[in-house]
C-alpha cells in the first residue's frame, strides 16, 4: 500500500511540474557551467536529456523529464526544438 502510495504522489508531483517550472530549474544548471565543472554538467546532462537530434534546419532535444499535454491531461516528454539558422545568428559573435 505505501508502495502505492509514493508511485500515486509521484505522479501527481510530475503533473505539477511546468515546463516554466523545468526551466527555472534547468537555468539554475548554469552556475556549474560558468565554474567550468565539466563532471558536474555532464551528469546533469545524463539525468534530464533522454536525446539530441540535429537535422538540417533544427535541433531537437527530447528530455527525461514528462510533462502534461494541454489537450487530454496525458504526461509526455519534453520536446525542445530550436531554428538552426536562429542559433547560428545569435551565437556568430560569440564563436
Amino acid at each position: 500500500m505505501e508502495s502505492y502510495i509514493e508511485e500515486k504522489q509521484a505522479e501527481s508531483y510530475a503533473a505539477e511540474m511546468s515546463e516554466d517550472m523545468l526551466i527555472e530549474l534547468i537555468n539554475k544548471s548554469r552556475e556549474f557551467a560558468k565554474a567550468r565543472n565539466i563532471s558536474a554538467c555532464r551528469g546533469f546532462i545524463g539525468d534530464y536529456v533522454e536525446s539530441v537530434t540535429v537535422y538540417s534546419d533544427k535541433i531537437e532535444t527530447k528530455f527525461k523529464i514528462t510533462v502534461p499535454d494541454s489537450g487530454n491531461n496525458s504526461l509526455n516528454p519534453m520536446i525542445v526544438e530550436y531554428d538552426l539558422a536562429e542559433m547560428k545568428a545569435k551565437y556568430k559573435e560569440a564563436v
